[in-house]
């Protein structure tokens, strides 16, 4: 039997600071990220920076390839504006 939602999530939290584990665990969003669903994510995950910054979905609540990214890396013109 696979694990549970929660399993996967607390799993995922273990590794990152506790802000980002609050929202992990709650299946919802930091402030600043944004949630896109695939296939539009597929365009961010050859990125840099995709692996440090952003985060699988593990709820499924958004089908099941999504991804939270940071709003500055979908629209940068906003952060230099």
């Amino acid at each position: 039997m696979g694990l549970s939602n929660e399993e996967i999530a607390q799993m995922m939290a273990d590794d990152c600071d506790d802000g980002v584990r609050q929202w992990i665990l709650e299946g919802r969003g930091p402030n600043g990220y944004r949630m896109v669903e695939w296939p539009f994510c597929q365009k961010y995950m050859d990125e840099e920076w995709f692996d440090e910054e952003a985060y699988l979905d593990i709820t499924g609540q958004y089908g099941d390839c999504a991804y939270w990214i940071p709003e500055a890396r979908i629209n940068p013109q906003k952060e230099t504006a």
